[in-house]
């Protein structure tokens, strides 16, 4: 079978009389006017721009080139009879809105820069656009600039680009750059080839060829379904497993690319398992190819500039390429991926690249700290140094809430790697039990809670009141329920029950600045949160540990604080979250996170 082709094109390459079919199945041209302008600033940036051997790239062109044995071909070629009958015939199945503005663009620039007598030459050296449907459109498009009306909404729209071009120009003009200027640059720009030495650099297109065998319709309804989006990682994997790119003498071409094709696949798989990909990201918008990431890291490019990714894979196979470089250069994928590997096998270093991808450090550092590293234990002494928090005991729920949610999340990967460390003391182990599962706190919505509410002050309905009130009297001692609550009770004076109950259970208005510290804080899941509402402290310890009892994850940390696992006798009783409880665990966090950097 014939392989897709992918491959760079220059703008000019296509100025080759081929002809561009646009099938009935396509939209009409609709490119409005934002559309057109963010294209010229692109283009007029860069050809401003000191770009000698680099290029400016538009998205994918995609199409599949119509047999000259083809009926299709041959009822082209008779009802466009002016047609070059040598040159090639293209069905567009996606970018027939960038090769219509394109070619505006070219009359445009030809209408204003061209002499009179090198108009024609210039014309016919354009590349054709037949519209199955506007069968009139191709004509139009020959001589817009001649053009003071249109007949359909295909031709208007046409008509508005190249108007939107004109003014354009007219308003990029300044004392010092005439509209002539700013034309002959994009003249110059928009007709390089791909060897220019020009310090504009060129204008190219990707250019994906589909293979004769494979049916146009299919392929176009399945990338604008978005079930195949050809993103850079599926443009970069037909780079690899294209044979046009191997010398013929290149020995064992199927083994080479059908390896590649299976080490792919087997990457791509290890990066969907979600434990896997949240520690690397805490991205939700997850890409569809996750191979993307190890592709980036390879070559060192994270800048969003389109295609550039892929651009800089591409100049690799520019030219014939023996079977061992291709496999060499995909060898330095898989030791990327082998080294993400090493890092989620290990829970220690997994636990630490997690907490630092999801505080906000960029992965290329962490791996360039790796790749910096002597070996696996100043990789660690690294990692840690480049955790950095705030002084915990500074912070506050109403003005570091990001913070403190890095604190938090820290103290549980910490905890989660002193348990392991002890362990290995006696016995080797990589148990993924001591791993923080990134993934669960991504999708279940972690966050900072209060672990006393005291936000009663909301409950303005009686009902409401009285409902907070009967919930909580479960966990008061009966004879203080009697002595204190009940006299306010069977009057319905609910505001007073409700302050004598937090009497009771030594819980302080939220004025009080007690709350807001991080002793008074942990990390909760947004359903287990709403369950309880604002409750007080024994209402919310109970719907805890009996969410943990049944199988809800719940970070060990805040099982620590509900189960009050701090040593101390005296804060064993459950009715209370006090002040004690507080100092003791923030004296907890302080003692436990002393070995991290300060910002």
């Amino acid at each position: 079978m014939i392989e897709n082709i992918i491959e760079m094109k220059s703008l000019i390459e296509l100025r080759d009389r081929r002809i561009f079919y646009v099938p009935a199945y396509q939209r009409g041209y609709r490119w409005n006017d934002e559309q057109v302008e963010d294209l010229l600033n692109d283009l007029y940036d860069f050809a401003s721009g000191k770009n000698e051997n680099q290029f400016y790239c538009l998205q994918p062109i995609i199409v599949k080139q119509i047999t000259k044995d083809s009926s299709k071909w041959k009822e082209i070629k008779e009802k466009n009879l002016a047609l070059n009958a040598e040159a090639p015939i293209y069905e567009v199945v996606d970018g027939q809105q960038r090769l219509t503005t394109l070619y505006i663009l070219l009359q445009y620039i030809i209408d204003k820069t061209a002499d009179e007598e090198d108009k024609e030459d210039e014309q016919n050296a354009m590349y054709n656009l037949i519209y199955e449907t506007r069968k009139d459109l191709s004509q139009y498009l020959q001589t817009i600039g001649k053009q003071s009306n249109f007949d359909n909404i295909d031709e208007k729209h046409a008509f508005n680009a190249y108007k939107c071009i004109e003014k354009w120009i007219t308003q990029k003009k300044t004392a010092n750059l005439k509209a002539s200027n700013i034309r002959t640059k994009l003249a110059t720009f928009l007709c390089q080839d791909k060897d220019t030495k020009e310090s504009c650099g060129s204008l190219q297109v990707v250019w994906y060829e589909i293979n004769e065998e494979k049916d146009v319709i299919r392929e176009f309804l399945t990338i604008n379904n978005g079930k195949i989006q050809l993103t850079e990682a599926e443009l970069i994997k037909g780079l690899f497993l294209q044979k046009r790119y191997l010398t013929k003498e290149s020995s064992n071409l199927d083994t080479v690319q059908g390896n590649i094709a299976l080490e792919w696949e087997r990457i791509e798989n290890a990066l969907h398992q979600d434990d896997f990909w949240f520690f690397l990201s805490r991205e939700t918008k997850i890409p569809s190819n996750r191979i993307e990431l190890l592709l980036r890291l390879n070559k060192g490019v994270f800048e969003i500039e389109k295609n550039k990714l892929f651009r800089s894979y591409y100049e690799i196979f520019s030219g014939e390429k023996e079977s061992s470089e291709i496999e060499k250069e995909w060898g330095k994928v898989v030791n990327v991926f082998r080294t993400l590997e090493d890092w989620y096998i290990d829970p220690v270093k997994y636990n630490l690249i997690g907490f630092l991808a999801h505080s906000g450090t960029p992965l290329q550092e962490i791996y360039k700290s790796y790749t910096e590293s002597k070996n696996q234990i100043d990789f660690i002494s690294k990692l840690k140094e480049m955790i950095k928090i705030k002084n915990p005991e500074e912070v506050s729920y109403t003005k570091n809430r990001n913070q403190i949610r890095n604190i938090l999340l820290l103290l549980n990967v910490h905890t989660l790697n002193k348990q392991l460390e002890a362990l290995r003391e006696n016995v080797e182990v990589n148990s993924p039990s001591y791993k923080f599962p990134f993934d669960i706190f991504v999708t279940q919505n972690w966050d900072v809670e209060h672990i006393d509410s005291a936000q009663t002050n909301r409950l303005s309905k009686g009902d409401d009141q009285k409902e907070w009130i009967e919930i909580h009297k479960d966990f008061l001692p009966k004879e203080e329920w009697e002595k204190k609550v009940a006299p306010f009770y069977s009057e319905k004076k609910w505001s007073e029950c409700i302050e004598v109950i937090k009497e009771i259970a030594e819980e302080k208005s939220e004025e009080d600045d007690n709350r807001n510290t991080i002793g008074n804080l942990t990390l909760l899941d947004a359903e287990t949160n709403r369950s309880y509402g604002n409750a007080l402290f024994p209402r919310k310890r109970k719907e805890i540990l009996e969410a943990i009892r049944n199988g809800k994850y719940v970070p060990q940390c805040t099982q620590m604080i509900f189960y009050k696992n701090f040593g101390e006798t005296s804060l064993q009783n459950s009715l209370y979250w006090s002040d004690a409880c507080k100092k003791a665990y923030q004296d907890y966090i302080l003692n436990e996170l002393k070995e991290y950097g300060k910002q």
